[in-house]
């Protein structure tokens, strides 16, 4: 797993694309754990429409903090775009699953639980 820590220096430059790519690392690995049944077998059972409530509050949670979304215009064009890119995101994952969805999840195109 990547390291996510970073200097105060680091994050004052702007947007960081590596810190990115090591976050959402981390909230699949805390996905992963938190998956994994207590009893046997012990199996991971991705609980997909609680894992995405949570993963809805923690990003209007930390959205809330941007002084920004404090105009409501703004705060319209995060929401259509972000709701654009759950869409295509969705298709295109579908479409051709990255290598990691296999490894951490089991995902199989056309698979089932």
């Amino acid at each position: 797993m990547s390291e996510c820590r970073f200097t105060y220096e680091r994050a004052r430059r702007g947007y960081d694309a590596a810190f990115v790519d090591a976050l959402a690392e981390h909230i699949v690995e805390a996905i992963a754990r938190a998956s994994i049944v207590s009893d046997e077998p012990r199996v991971m059972a991705i609980r997909s429409t609680e894992t995405v409530e949570a993963l809805t509050r923690v990003l209007c949670t930390i959205a809330a903090t941007n002084p920004d979304f404090d105009q409501p215009s703004k705060l319209r064009l995060f929401a259509e775009g972000l709701a654009r890119r759950v869409c295509r995101s969705i298709g295109a994952f579908r479409a051709n699953p990255p290598p990691a969805a296999e490894r951490v999840f089991g995902f199989r195109k056309g698979g089932r639980a």
